[in-house]
């Protein structure tokens, strides 16, 4: 079960960080809607036990569904609005657009972006917004004083199993698919010695006394973490720890015979000169794209879009999730397809 935290408003309304899935009877047993319910049984106790009216706003701390699948219905309840950071409000509103795991089925639309640190106002309360990477790309910590003490919300992040004489490892929580990057836990460590924050709370864990023995064992496990990776990651192709040269958007798409989808290619010069990177749109029978080969100049390490257009053939049939690809060359040395993206044509 994913953790959600009120903020409770001497207005009688609350502030939710994430609200996710009821799975306090026992796994879900299958991928269907009706296994995955959010809890709104936790909102009856807000009212019962602390004279709160309504949820005025709820905050995501990551897009995965066991933190965002009880958005909608929050705001089907009690007119909730969701404000995200700038970052993660594109894959909440459109995730069909994205290749990534855990996704919430529907979209969720967001009523207020909030830039990166940032503060922004809510009743009482300032609440710090700051880009979290390393358990996914999209994530987000929040930093606010509650009861007189200062409080990080950090998702999943890590798991605040350590403890100074010893025990339990601390889980640095970090997932490829996600699109970790190697020095992603060094920059969230540093953010919370930067912000000296007392508790620390999580995803799926208990909240945490924060001490500067903890805050400095984080910034060796991201030192270490990172060195590691760089010492296992080969050094003449750099692709980071994501592993890929090249991403496709949107991930999924429909259109009927005939019509076109518009794809934008994300590409990526793995090598510390310039070179040249030569996309190939990889295709069924009898569709084409323009470009079909498309040609970018890239800096060292540089990382540019491309945009591509699929047309689908008049008589194409109807079929779901065909699959088209990017076939990738950078200077001499060929990847092959480093990227996918499902069309159905309906």
């Amino acid at each position: 079960m994913a953790n959600s935290y009120a903020l409770l408003s001497e207005h009688g309304t609350a502030l939710l960080i994430d609200f996710g899935f009821d799975l306090t009877t026992g796994l879900p047993g299958g991928h269907d809607r009706s296994s995955r319910r959010p809890l709104l049984a936790s909102i009856e106790a807000l009212r019962r036990d602390h004279g709160i009216d309504r949820v005025e706003v709820a905050l995501p701390t990551h897009y995965h569904d066991d933190h965002v699948a009880g958005f909608n219905l929050l705001r089907e309840v009690h007119g909730t609005e969701i404000w995200s950071p700038a970052h993660i409000a594109p894959v909440l509103t459109a995730p069909l657009r994205w290749d990534l795991p855990c996704l919430w089925y529907d979209p969720i639309p967001v009523d207020r972006v909030l830039a990166d640190a940032a503060p922004v106002r809510w009743r009482e309360y300032e609440i710090g917004v700051h880009e979290l990477p390393g358990h996914t790309l999209y994530a987000a910590a929040y930093s606010f004083t509650a009861d007189g003490r200062r409080v990080i919300a950090t998702g999943d992040q890590q798991n605040t199993a350590w403890s100074p004489g010893g025990g339990a490892p601390e889980l640095l929580n970090y997932q490829y698919r996600n699109r970790f990057r190697v020095d992603d836990f060094v920059r969230s460590a540093e953010l919370y010695r930067t912000l000296r924050p007392e508790l620390m709370i999580s995803g799926h864990w208990f909240p945490y006394e924060v001490t500067d023995g903890y805050l400095d064992m984080l910034l060796r496990q991201g030192e270490k973490l990172a060195r590691l990776h760089r010492e296992i990651l080969p050094r003449e192709v750099d692709f980071d720890a994501e592993g890929f040269g090249a991403r496709i958007a949107p991930y999924r798409s429909a259109v009927a015979p005939g019509g076109v989808v518009p794809l934008r290619i994300e590409v990526r010069n793995p090598f510390p000169t310039p070179d040249r990177a030569t996309l190939r749109t990889v295709l069924p029978t009898g569709w084409s794209a323009e470009p079909l080969v498309a040609e970018v100049d890239l800096r060292a390490g540089e990382v540019r879009e491309v945009d591509v257009t699929v047309c689908i053939p008049d008589g194409c049939p109807p079929s779901e999730r065909v699959r088209l690809a990017v076939d990738l060359t950078v200077g001499r040395m060929a990847f092959g397809q480093q990227a996918e993206a499902l069309v159905s044509v309906r």
